[in-house]
């Protein structure tokens, strides 16, 4: 096997590395299965309202979080009435493992397996978390069906009011419950987008084509939206802010740092820099660019901050990653005439002309 061929196997095998580890669903940059819709669920009020008793829809419709300081025990009822969660006076949130709800809830349209001694009557309570605050999965909030409701599909382009949605309690044994509303919020036009990346891509690949090395400078805006976009989704999951978003996703920093890395081995022209650049472009295309492709069409998605923030981070991230790898997969390609190495180069026995 030539040099060359051991080099590409060997960045398409970290490449493939990163990518395994990023369709995961611990790392996945959409939620529970809950990515960019048109779907909207949020709670409207509380009856009766009880002081220290806080209840809201998060991660994009995805999960009901339900805070119970009001000192007194909570149960939360499944869909047939049992007990499902409970959260103590003192703190502490626990699941029935008699619920059918505790193991339908697993999956985001319920197609979990439920074992026979989930029969509804009786509980035996299994700790879950700490503190005063439960998050789970509720089928009650969300469309569960991939098929479209009937209005939405006569006519998707206008708004629909789907359901109202109830999720019964009992506080101290008195009845209390969540109300909320799902709506069908059609997306924008995706057309002035797609106009951006064409523009970028045409601009930047005619840059790279004439001036190799600008890749070093692309990677750093690459980056940047990356970090963006990601952060954004991070701390939507986390629920914190952009400084406890660092951490979510730790695959994603070592892949950051290693860009920055990358940033320098590709302004020298090396081989290594461009190998590098395939690896890192390629996952900041896949995972943080076409990945995120459906928050251009859609009306919500799970992100901390505006939308128009994230459609911006995809819109660059699309056409930059594609020119970057194009770019260092043509850099490793050896031509019939080549310049030598510039002059004083670390990595001249190893530098590619640019």
């Amino acid at each position: 096997m030539s040099n060359l061929a051991r080099r590409l196997a060997t960045v398409l095998g970290l490449s493939a590395t990163l990518l395994t580890v990023s369709t995961t669903p611990a790392f996945a940059h959409t939620v529970g299965g809950a990515g960019a819709t048109n779907y909207e669920s949020h709670v409207t009020g509380i009856s009766p309202k009880v002081a220290g008793l806080s209840a809201k829809v998060v991660e994009n419709g995805n999960k009901l979080e339900v805070a119970n300081d009001a000192g007194k025990e909570l149960i939360v009822l499944g869909y047939s009435g049992e007990p499902y969660l409970r959260i103590s006076s003192s703190g502490g949130v626990e699941e029935n493992l008699r619920s059918t709800a505790t193991y339908l809830n697993q999956t985001r349209f319920g197609t979990s397996t439920v074992p026979s001694t989930a029969d509804n009557k009786g509980v035996e309570w299994k700790h879950i978390a700490n503190g005063t605050i439960a998050v789970w999965h509720d089928h009650r909030i969300h469309w569960n069906s991939t098929t479209l409701p009937p209005p939405v599909a006569a006519q998707p382009g206008q708004r629909h009011h789907i359901v109202t949605w109830h999720v019964d309690m009992l506080l101290a044994g008195q009845p209390v419950t969540v109300t909320g509303t799902l709506d069908w919020i059609p997306g924008p036009s995706g057309l002035p987008y797609d106009a951006v990346m064409l523009v970028l891509l045409v601009a930047a690949g005619a840059l790279v084509w004439r001036y190799r090395r600008v890749a070093a400078a692309l990677l750093v805006v690459l980056t940047a939206a990356d970090v963006v976009n990601t952060l954004g989704v991070a701390a939507d999951r986390a629920r914190t802010s952009v400084l406890g978003a660092f951490g979510v996703f730790p695959i994603v920093d070592v892949v950051w740092i290693l860009a920055l890395v990358t940033v320098g081995f590709v302004a020298r022209g090396t081989r290594l820099g461009w190998q590098l650049l395939i690896a890192v472009a390629g996952w900041m295309l896949i995972v943080g660019g076409l990945a995120e492709l459906g928050v251009l069409t859609h009306s919500t998605a799970p992100y901390a901050w505006s939308l128009s923030v994230q459609r911006a981070c995809t819109a660059v991230e699309v056409p930059l990653g594609l020119v970057l790898v194009v770019a260092g997969i043509a850099a490793l390609i050896p031509h019939r005439r080549s310049e030598a190495p510039e002059p004083g180069s670390p990595d001249a026995a190893e530098a590619i002309p640019a």
